[in-house]
Order: C-alpha cells, then structure tokens, then sequence
C-alpha cells in the first residue's frame, strides 16, 4: 500500500521536475521511518492486548488498548511537530543538492 502511495505521488508530480520528484522520495523515506515507529508499537501492543484478552482480562486488555494507541499517536504527532517545524535541517541531512535545499526553503515554514 505504502509503495503504492509512493508510486502515484511520483506519476502525480513527475511533470513538475526533477526537485518535486526528489522530494516526494526523500519524503517517502521518512513517511516509512514515521509508519516503522507507529508500526512496531501497534504490534509490540497487540501482543499484550492478547495475552490479556486470552487470560480473560477484558480491563486489563481495554487499558493496554488504550495504552497502546496513546503511544502509537504520540509517536506520530512527535513526528509531525519534527517535520513541520525542523523540515530544511532535515532536508540539509538528507542532501547536499541546491535544488532540493531552495525547494524546501520554499516550502517550509520556520526554521
């Protein structure tokens, strides 16, 4: 699903040259980091959630869910704060290309 979404962004934005194209990889590569945190956390709960719910520990199960999609959102909108308020430093790490560095200036917000 991810590589789809991936794909079609690249088709949608291919005609307005190689700097959006750049972006939308390099965006790609931390909407995949972002999911791999989200991911792995919604797992590691799940397994708890079924050990309680196997136990027969319905409370115990409803708060690990609870738990766990606290965790899972707040990874995520740690993430979302970091890439709307830190987006050229990030951009900087991830490349030394003058067009994507003038792209992002153009974009971002403040940094």
């Amino acid at each position: 699903m991810s590589t789809s979404r991936t794909m079609v962004d690249a088709v949608l934005v291919a005609r307005l040259g190689t700097d959006e194209i750049a972006a939308i990889g390099y965006g790609s590569r931390v909407v995949f980091v972002v999911m791999l945190a989200t991911m792995g956390m919604a797992d590691g709960g799940a397994v708890i959630i079924a050990q309680f719910r196997g136990s027969g520990d319905a409370a115990r199960a409803r708060r690990a869910t609870a738990v766990t999609t606290a965790v899972t959102v707040g990874i995520a909108l740690v993430a979302l704060v970091v890439c709307l308020l830190w987006a050229r430093p990030l951009v900087a790490v991830a490349t030394e290309d003058p067009g994507s560095s003038t792209w992002a200036r153009s974009t971002s917000g403040p940094s």
